[in-house]
């Protein structure tokens, strides 16, 4: 599979576009190559206003390529963000993130221009669980869990959730049920031994 790079706070990256990118890590300029593995998306203009001037509203698909090239990183790969242009961003919400200057860089030339490794831009209008917070083999709150993460009770908040709506009152029951191990858990950063289940509260 094609190259990563994981950056000193632990955030990884693969550049899914057709140049180099550049980030500032800790004061240190970082260039990261393409990965060899292009996401692009097409722009599909609708008309709002007729007449002169015509005024469009634009937006941007996916080719069925593009959607099998990303659902390749995506199971490849865990906790990895795919960093692509703006474009790319809007075509997969969520999926593909684009890149915002780092502090002090917000306006000088492209060729200075040095991208942050702490914030990236994304076009899903609710931030989904990430994958580089919390790691699973199977999520019990589903792939459509729309929870904010955070921290710890973002994470508890959406476990209860689930067991509210699926009677479930234990680890135990989960795993029976689901035939997984602790329902298949493990956040980077935190002690899985912090989520309660209901039987425990």
């Amino acid at each position: 599979m094609s190259e990563t790079y994981t950056f000193s706070n632990g955030v990884t990256i693969i550049n899914v576009t057709p140049h180099p990118l550049t980030f500032l890590d800790r004061d240190e300029a970082i260039t990261v190559p393409t990965s060899g593995i292009l996401i692009n998306a097409k722009p599909i203009e609708t008309i709002v206003r007729g007449g002169i001037p015509t005024m469009v509203k634009t937006t941007f698909t996916a080719s069925q390529e593009d959607e099998e090239k990303l659902s390749q990183i995506e199971t490849s790969y865990s906790g990895i963000l795919p960093i692509g242009s703006i474009i790319a961003a809007q075509a997969f919400p969520g999926r593909v993130f684009a890149m915002c200057p780092a502090p002090g860089f917000e306006r000088v030339p492209p060729a200075e221009k040095r991208m942050s490794v702490e914030k990236f831009t994304t076009f899903e209008t609710e931030i989904k669980y990430l994958k580089n917070y919390i790691i699973t083999e199977f999520c019990p709150w589903g792939d459509d869990c729309s929870y904010v993460v955070h921290d710890i009770s973002d994470i508890q908040h959406a476990l209860d959730n689930w067991c509210y709506q699926n009677s479930i009152n234990s680890k135990e029951e989960a795993e029976a049920q689901y035939m997984c191990n602790g329902a298949g858990i493990s956040i980077t950063g935190y002690d899985i031994n912090l989520l309660k289940w209901p039987n425990q509260k």
